[in-house]
């Protein structure tokens, strides 16, 4: 492609060469640098036509795609108005403009031209498919899937269109679906990326893990340099428990780019798993290092420091992560296991309930404040805990308080 996209270079440039007044050499040429990311040259090409002939409707509209490309959102709606002035029924026109409204936010104004566009052209899916995305930005799902899906009846070889409406059933919760559209997206474009990617999301939210890796190491192959699938990837080879494959994704993305927090974060998880608690501890001091405010490393570290019986450093750690981030439930629930085998439980009861008030469900935080009131045999209250525990899917306190504790329940 690129040895035809420079012969066709040499034919312009000839062209151009025999009538230095052809505007639509120029204009021809300019699409042409486009495509190939030379938007400088592309630009330059598009003036000069527009010199030579400012009535070509054509030329605006193409230079109008080169200023979206380059978020200069107002100079492309400014070229669109030109097109649409001299050519009031170009329908690329209108729906180029509302591109440019989407990206400016203007969603009523970018409706407008997609309709403008559909009165001129009935069967346009480019202009329903607009629609679908301004109703999926104002997430009214019905009218999206509505517009999306009258975009593929019209053009059902549309990869795009699958794609999109594939994301919009991911965002409203609709798994199956999305997953449906993806296929049928890749299965029109193999490289399509972004299906890719929204498949994979859509099976992680399934906990379907090991097809999520599927299709995150078929977007590695496509671009190695995805980092954001890389670190995907190495989450679900944890959350599958093939810690070896979690460590190598971690690995590969470091050998990619060593400055990034989060990977030595979850890398470090992986390391707890396997109770190598030292390179946890490694890891978030890096972590730390990068991300000096970075709250949840500083809580995984306390947890490491705690499993390893290090409760003074742990202290420290969950004191920081609490200061960092008032409202991190976790870390005041482990905190407070500190304080437990401390004995000291009234401390314990206030950090256990600030975890509870921040996060109602949480089981951990319910049990472990059980256990504290039972210290006290506050057995009322301990028992209330277990109970909620237990509906909230952990009935081990409450188990373990019928066989330790002598109390009516």
């Amino acid at each position: 492609k690129l040895g035809e996209s420079k012969k066709a270079l040499l034919n312009y440039d000839k062209a151009i060469e025999i009538d230095p007044n052809f505007a639509p050499a120029y204009n021809n040429r300019a699409s042409l640098y486009h495509d190939l990311g030379e938007y400088d040259k592309a630009l330059a090409d598009y003036g000069k036509a527009v010199e030579l002939n400012p009535n070509l409707a054509t030329v605006y509209k193409n230079r109008a795609g080169v200023y979206i490309f380059l978020q200069n959102y107002k100079k492309a709606i400014e070229d669109l108005n030109r097109a649409i002035d001299i050519s009031p029924d170009y329908a690329g026109a209108y729906n180029e403009r509302g591109n440019a409204y989407i990206n400016l936010g203007e969603f009523d104004k970018a409706a407008r031209d997609y309709n403008s566009a559909i009165e001129l052209n009935p069967n346009d899916a480019y202009a329903y498919g607009g629609l679908g995305y301004v109703y999926a930005e104002l997430e009214d799902f019905q009218k999206a899937v509505e517009y999306y899906s009258k975009a593929i009846e019209i053009d059902p070889n549309f990869a795009q269109l699958y794609s999109d409406r594939a994301s919009v059933y991911y965002d409203f919760g609709y798994y199956d679906k999305a997953i449906e559209d993806c296929g049928r997206t890749v299965e029109l474009d193999p490289d399509f990326q972004e299906a890719y990617y929204t498949r994979a999301l859509a099976y992680d939210a399934l906990g379907d893990y090991e097809k999520a890796v599927e299709d995150y190491s078929v977007l590695i192959e496509l671009n190695p340099d995805d980092i954001t699938s890389r670190m995907n990837r190495g989450v679900d080879y944890y959350r599958l428990g093939d810690y070896k494959n979690a460590v190598e994704s971690f690995d590969e993305i470091l050998d990619i780019d060593p400055q990034l927090a989060e990977v030595y974060y979850n890398r470090a998880s992986v390391y707890h798993a396997l109770r190598y608690y030292a390179k946890a501890i490694e890891d978030l001091n890096r972590a730390i290092g990068l991300e000096p405010n970075y709250a949840k490393a500083y809580g995984n570290r306390g947890f490491a420091y705690y499993c390893a019986g290090k409760f003074e450093r742990a202290m420290e750690d969950y004191n920081k992560a609490v200061k960092i981030d008032p409202n991190f439930a976790k870390a005041y629930n482990n905190r407070a296991l500190i304080y437990t085998i401390w004995k000291n439980y009234d401390k314990a009861i206030l950090d256990l309930t600030r975890a509870i008030e921040l996060a109602p469900d949480f089981s951990d935080a319910y049990g472990n404040r059980a256990n504290a009131y039972a210290m006290i045999k506050d057995y009322k209250r301990a028992i209330a805990d277990a109970r909620k525990a237990c509906e909230l899917g952990d009935s081990r306190l409450f188990d373990f308080l019928k066989e330790n504790y002598a109390f009516e329940y």
